[in-house]
């Protein structure tokens, strides 16, 4: 996938995709790139060693509710409030119209 052309870090990395919320917590790197099929993607990432805690920020977007957090293509929804670094992870945000 296209995650493999990133550069490569120590530890593992969390990436946040944020359906066009913005995150104002500048510990996370916001990223831009083009995927595979050379659409414009952005995402935020946040990379530590192995154990780091990670606080799961609130994306904010005008008009629109955060629902949660959700992985595997937004099949699964993540309970926690916080990551425990252990391997790579990629998060998707679920905002839902006010």
């Amino acid at each position: 996938g296209w995650a493999s052309n990133l550069p490569e870090e120590e530890g593992y990395t969390l990436t946040l995709f944020t359906n066009g919320g913005t995150i104002s917590d500048p510990n996370w790197k916001l990223v831009s790139d083009t995927d595979g099929m050379g659409y414009q993607i952005t995402y935020y990432s946040f990379t530590s060693s192995e154990g780091s805690v990670v606080t799961l920020p609130t994306p904010i977007k005008e008009g629109d509710e955060f629902v949660g957090w959700y992985y595997e293509g937004m099949e699964n929804k993540y309970s926690g409030s916080t990551y425990t670094l252990t391997a790579d992870l990629q998060l998707f945000a679920a905002l839902r119209r006010l």
